[in-house]
């Protein structure tokens, strides 16, 4: 385990490419049924969230480790 965290702007662009195709799926998904504000935002944030955690970055983080800790590898 690497001693410190990976650089703000890598974990921040990792997160954004793992969230970016949710949101916009998310969009298409939601559109047709005509939801309260309301109710289509907290699905909305709720779905990536359970799935950013416990899918998506674990997966990432591992495919992307020798990038986000480069002081690992060697």
């Amino acid at each position: 385990m690497p001693a410190k965290p990976p650089a703000k702007w890598k974990m921040a662009l990792t997160t954004w490419v793992a969230l970016l195709p949710m949101v916009v799926a998310l969009g298409y998904i939601f559109g047709p049924f005509r939801l309260s504000v309301l109710l289509e935002q907290a699905l909305s944030t709720i779905i990536p969230v359970v799935i950013l955690t416990w899918v998506v970055m674990p997966a990432l983080t591992r495919m992307l480790y020798g990038w986000l800790y480069p002081e690992a590898r060697g």
